[in-house]
């Protein structure tokens, strides 16, 4: 069964050659690297996870809530370079959790807290997965939320473009495909960093325009056969920087900027 996710075709999407490198085990065990940002969101999406596993709607105060992130962040203190970094990136996490707390009733409990990644048939061959944070049952039906500890991304008049709402039509088919009895109504990024949510409302003609291009994308991975380096804004911190074959480009080019 070939495997797809959102992450997957952003990456696959921005250099197949880094997508190589990632679908291939040992290649990405040995070069990856922790990152500070990465932290923070591990952290932040373990706390809040627990947060409604673990204590009962009365006992949801933002006291517990910055307590159970403290207690997570002794156990995940990875990627800093110094302890001036880390509690700055550290502060940035109870800064976020408390626009959580004020964005959300913390006394409902979540319709579905999935513990791991969803997945479906996608076609004939083809999984469809991904790790969604929570989904809530409105009265019109099922709106799926997704945590994100980044800045909103917007177009210039402050939408959210097509490619960034990619992900929640590919985590809307999964639930719509795994639970038919109730409608996915709405799908929305909550970006901690504003306590903003951004949202789509999901469409028969979405959907299937979003089938489609998910196993046109499947069909191009699948068929892949030369893995060229494509140069982007990120490569500087991509995790196989040093084995790509383009690095001194790469190189040259950040030096010139």
């Amino acid at each position: 069964m070939f495997q797809l996710s959102h992450h997957t075709i952003v990456i696959f999407s921005r250099c197949p050659m880094q997508y190589r490198f990632y679908t291939t085990p040992e290649i990405r065990k040995r070069y990856r690297k922790e990152r500070p940002f990465l932290t923070l969101g591990e952290n932040i999406h373990d706390t809040l996870n627990s947060f409604y596993k673990d204590f009962a709607p009365g006992d949801r105060t933002l006291a517990n809530l910055e307590h159970l992130f403290r207690e997570k962040w002794k156990r995940n203190r990875r990627g800093f370079s110094s302890l001036d970094e880390e509690r700055e990136w550290g502060m940035e996490g109870l800064r976020q959790l408390r626009n959580f707390y004020l964005g959300f009733d913390v006394t409902k409990d979540p319709y579905l807290l999935p513990e791991t990644y969803c997945s479906i048939e996608l076609a004939n061959a083809v999984s469809l997965s991904g790790r969604i944070d929570r989904i809530d049952h409105e009265p019109e039906g099922l709106h799926i939320v997704d945590y994100k500890t980044g800045s909103p991304l917007e177009d210039s008049v402050g939408v959210v473009t097509d490619d960034d709402c990619l992900q929640l039509k590919l985590y809307t088919l999964i639930i719509q495909q795994s639970h038919p009895d109730i409608p996915v109504v709405k799908a929305s990024y909550f970006f901690l960093k504003k306590g903003e949510f951004r949202s789509i409302y999901p469409t028969d003609d979405m959907l299937e325009e979003t089938r489609s291009r998910a196993i046109g994308i499947a069909e191009q991975m699948k068929n892949q056969r030369e893995f060229v380096p494509r140069m982007n804004a990120l490569c500087a911190w991509c995790d196989y920087l040093e084995i790509c074959p383009i690095k001194e480009k790469i190189k040259n080019r950040q030096e010139r900027r």
